[in-house]
C-alpha cells in the first residue's frame, strides 16, 4: 500500500500547459506540457475489523451464526485541475506569457470517506437423512451511504459566506449535493441441498454407482455488492462539490500568466483574485450525480448439478448455473439535448424530420436564452428536458443482467496415477442493458436516453458463448527415487500444460462525430443530443465483410467528402479513406452503414439497429507447456529447473497473456479501410496487439 501526498504536496505539483495551433519542428502539434489534469490521485484504506462466529451442533443440525463489523476510513487525494490548466493559441502568446484562458478547480483536495459496515449471518446445515443435507441460511448487510459525506461537506461550505463557492442568494439545496437515504433492507437468504441417492440394484446401480458415487446438488442465494469508490470520486470532482472556473483573457482583462515557478500553489495564488465566487448557479453547470434511491445492487444466484464418480480415478460433473443481476449500476443522461430530434432541423441544404414518436413520452424541450449581461449561461437548458439545468450525468441502479450456462467438468488419473488430466467446457449466454457504469468496449450511455432498458438489452460485454479449458500434469515415472547418479540425472521430470479455447470478446461498433462530421455536433444530432458519442450504425448485409462500411450520399456531402449524389444513395466509406474516390455501393455490399442525419432520413430513425456487443473479437486459442526437472540434493533441499513455453502453437491471440492490454481491434467506423498506423482500421484484427510464442527458463531452490 503506497503513501498519498498531503495537501501541501498536492499543491506543489506542476501545472498543465496546453497548446493549440503551435507546431514543433517536425510539424506535429504541441499539445501538453506538465502533469496530467487528473493527478495526483491515490487511495489508502484503514480498516478496523471485528468478527466472530459460533458453531453449535444440536442433533442433526449444525448451526453457525456470527457477525463481522468493519470500520473503514478511506483517504483519497483527487481533485482534477487543482493545479491549473493554461491554454495558449500561438507561439507569440506563449513567448509573451499571454494565455487565452486559465482553468482552475476549487474544492476539497483530499476526501476522507468514513464507513461502518455491519454483517450478520445465520446458517443451519441440517442432515435430514444420512444421504440428504439441507443448507438454510440468511445474511444481513449494511454498508451505509458514504456518499452523504459530500452532502455534509457542501452544506457546511455553502452555509458560510466566507467559504461558499456559489451565488448565496440561491436556496441552500440548489448549491449542495443532495442527501441520499441509506439502504437498510439487504437481507440475503440462502438455500442449498446435497443428495446422494441410494442406488439399490439393477439398472439404478449401473446408472448411479454405489457407495455414494453420485451426488446431486442445488442451491439458491442472494448476494449484495456495495458501491465502489470510483463512483464517489467521479461525483466529488463535479459541481456542486467542485467549482471549476475558466478565466478567459480579453484585451481589457488578460488571463493571469504563468508564474515564474509554475507549480499548483503558485498558480492558485496568482489566480485567486480572479476566481469568481458568489457568482454562478451550479445547476447550470455540467453535473455528475447519483439516483435518489442509490443502493447496493444484488444478484440472484442458482445452480443444479450432478456429480458422478465413475471409479477411484475418474469423476464427471455437469451442472446448470445461472444468475440474475438487479439494480446494477448504469450511467444515465438525465437532461439530454433532444431539440433537433423532437422538432427536426435543417443542415447543408437538407431538411431532417422530427423523430418525437421515438422519444417515448418526452415533453417539448426547454427554450432557454442566455443573458449576455450575466456570467451564468442561462441557455444551458436550451433544448433539454429540465428547466434551469445543464447536462446531468447520473449514476443509477437501472441496469439488469441475466446469465445462463451449462457447465461440465472431468478429472481423471491415468498411467498408474502418474498422469492427472482435467477438462471443462461451458456453454453460456450473458445479457444485460449495461455492462459497466463507465465504458467497456462501448459507450456507457444508452443510444436513446428515453429507452435505457429495451433499446439497450443485448449481449453483455462479458459474454463468451463457448469456453473450453484443459490441463494435465505428468510425473515421469522413470527413476522416481533418484538413487545414484543416473537416478538424479534422469529422475524427477514433470511435463505439464494448459489449453484455453474460447469465443472472442464482444464489442459494439461505434462512431466519433465531432472529428468526422463536425456539423453533427453543431446540429445536436450526435454529441449534443446524447451528451456522449453513442449512436450505433445501421446493418447492411450480415454476410458482408465486417470491415466494409457504407455512408449515405447525404452524410458524405455533410462531411465534405463529395458534392455528388450516388445513384444508389450510398458510397463506400472505405474508398473515401483509402483512395479518396467516391465509389457507389448498395447496402448489400457492406456490413454496416454509418449513422448520420442522412441515414436517419433513409431508415426513418436516428437510432441504429446494430445491437450492443453484436460483434465478436478474435477467438482465444492458446496452449502453454512446461517441463520441470526437480533434483533432490538433500532430504530438505531440492533444485528445480524449469522450461516453459507460452502460446506454444504461436496462435495470434489478442488480449491474453503478453497482449493483455489489447483485446479488441479498432471499433470506430470512421477508420474503415485505414491501415498502417497501429490501432487503426475498423474491425481489422491485424491491427490488434497479438501475442506470440514466448519461452522462458528458470531455476528454483526449494528448501
Amino acid at each position: 500500500m503506497g503513501c498519498i501526498p498531503d495537501p501541501l504536496q498536492i499543491g506543489e505539483a506542476f501545472t498543465n500547459i496546453q497548446f493549440g495551433g503551435i507546431r514543433g519542428t517536425s510539424g506535429t502539434a504541441l499539445q501538453t506540457i506538465g502533469g496530467a489534469t487528473n493527478l495526483p490521485q491515490g487511495r489508502i484504506v484503514d480498516v478496523y475489523q471485528f468478527s466472530d462466529k459460533v458453531a453449535w451442533n444440536v442433533g442433526n443440525h449444525a448451526l453457525t451464526f456470527g457477525a463481522d463489523l468493519r470500520k473503514l476510513k478511506t483517504t483519497v487525494p483527487f481533485l482534477p485541475n487543482i493545479n491549473g490548466v493554461f491554454r495558449f493559441n500561438s507561439a507569440a502568446a506563449l513567448i509573451n506569457n499571454q494565455p487565452t484562458s486559465v482553468t482552475l478547480a476549487e474544492g476539497e483536495p483530499i476526501f476522507n470517506y468514513k464507513q461502518f459496515d455491519r454483517f450478520f449471518f445465520f446458517q443451519d446445515d441440517w442432515r435430514v437423512r444420512p444421504n440428504f443435507t439441507l443448507n438454510l441460511g440468511v445474511r444481513y448487510e449494511y454498508t451505509g451511504q458514504p456518499v452523504n459525506q459530500l452532502n455534509e461537506l457542501t452544506v457546511a461550505r455553502e452555509s458560510d459566506p466566507a467559504t461558499a463557492f456559489y451565488r448565496q442568494s440561491l436556496p441552500i439545496e440548489a448549491r449542495t449535493f443532495p442527501r441520499v437515504k441509506a439502504d437498510k433492507n439487504n437481507f440475503a437468504p440462502r438455500l442449498g441441498f446435497a443428495w446422494s441417492p441410494d442406488s439399490g440394484g439393477g439398472f439404478l446401480k449401473t446408472l448411479l454407482g454405489q457407495n455414494s458415487a453420485t451426488v446431486i446438488r442445488g442451491g439458491f442465494s442472494m448476494a449484495y455488492d456495495p458501491a465502489f469508490y470510483n463512483i464517489f470520486l467521479n461525483i466529488s470532482s463535479s459541481a456542486p462539490a467542485v467549482f471549476l472556473d475558466t478565466i478567459a483573457g480579453t484585451a481589457a482583462s488578460p488571463a493571469p500568466g504563468l508564474p515564474s515557478n509554475p507549480i499548483g500553489s503558485a498558480v492558485r495564488t496568482a489566480a485567486a483574485a480572479r476566481l469568481r465566487r458568489n457568482t454562478f448557479d451550479p445547476r447550470l453547470l455540467v453535473q455528475t450525480t447519483i439516483g435518489s434511491d442509490f443502493r447496493s445492487p444484488y444478484s440472484l444466484q442458482y445452480s443444479f448439478g450432478i456429480q458422478r464418480q465413475i471409479n477411484s480415478s475418474n469423476v464427471f460433473e455437469i451442472r446448470y448455473v445461472g444468475n440474475r443481476g438487479r439494480g446494477l449500476f448504469q450511467t444515465v443522461n438525465r437532461n439530454p439535448n433532444y431539440a433537433n430530434l423532437y422538432n427536426g432541423f435543417s443542415a447543408g441544404g437538407f431538411n431532417f424530420p422530427s423523430f418525437r414518436s421515438l422519444l417515448g413520452d418526452a415533453p417539448p424541450p426547454q427554450v432557454c436564452t442566455n443573458d449576455p449581461a450575466t456570467p451564468d449561461n442561462e441557455g444551458a437548458c436550451n433544448g433539454r428536458l429540465l428547466p434551469g439545468r445543464g447536462l446531468i450525468r447520473s449514476r443509477e441502479n437501472t441496469a439488469n443482467s441475466q446469465y445462463d450456462s451449462l457447465q461440465s467438468r472431468y478429472n481423471g488419473r491415468f498411467l498408474n496415477k502418474d498422469l492427472n488430466f482435467g477438462a471443462s467446457y461451458t456453454f453460456s449466454k450473458a445479457l444485460d442493458n449495461a455492462s459497466e457504469i463507465f465504458s467497456f468496449g462501448e459507450s456507457a450511455i444508452s443510444q436513446n436516453v428515453f429507452d435505457i432498458e429495451g433499446g439497450e438489452r443485448s449481449f453483455s460485454g462479458f459474454d463468451r458463448r463457448h469456453a473450453f479449458s484443459m490441463n494435465f500434469i505428468y510425473q515421469v515415472p522413470v527413476y522416481k527415487s533418484q538413487n545414484g547418479f543416473l537416478g538424479k540425472l534422469l529422475g524427477g521430470f514433470q511435463i505439464n500444460g494448459t489449453y484455453n479455447l474460447a469465443s472472442g470478446r464482444r464489442y459494439t461498433p461505434s462512431q466519433f462525430f465531432n472529428t468526422f462530421i463536425p456539423s453533427y455536433q453543431d446540429q445536436g444530432f450526435g454529441n449534443t443530443f446524447l451528451g456522449f458519442d453513442n449512436l450505433r450504425p445501421f446493418l447492411g448485409n450480415r454476410d458482408a465483410d465486417i470491415r466494409l462500411i457504407g455512408i449515405t450520399s447525404i452524410d458524405a456531402q455533410l462531411a465534405g467528402l463529395t458534392a455528388n449524389t450516388s445513384p444508389t444513395g450510398f458510397y463506400s466509406l472505405n474508398e473515401f479513406n483509402t483512395t479518396g474516390n467516391a465509389v457507389p455501393v448498395t447496402p448489400n455490399d457492406v456490413r454496416f452503414i454509418f449513422n448520420g442525419p442522412g441515414a436517419a432520413l433513409r431508415f426513418g430513425t436516428p437510432f441504429g439497429n446494430t445491437p450492443r456487443n453484436s460483434v465478436l473479437g478474435p477467438t482465444l486459442n492458446q496452449m502453454n507447456l512446461g517441463v520441470f526437472k526437480t533434483t533432490n540434493i538433500t532430504e530438505k533441499v531440492k533444485i528445480q529447473l524449469r522450461a516453459e513455453a507460452f502460446n506454444v502453437l504461436n496462435h495470434p491471440n489478442s488480449g491474453f497473456g503478453v497482449a493483455a492490454e489489447s483485446s479488441l481491434p479498432d471499433i470506430f467506423l470512421e477508420d474503415a479501410g485505414i491501415r498502417g498506423t497501429p490501432g487503426t482500421g475498423f474491425a481489422d484484427k491485424r491491427e490488434t496487439e497479438l501475442s506470440s510464442r514466448r519461452v522462458q527458463f528458470g531455476l528454483r531452490i526449494i528448501f
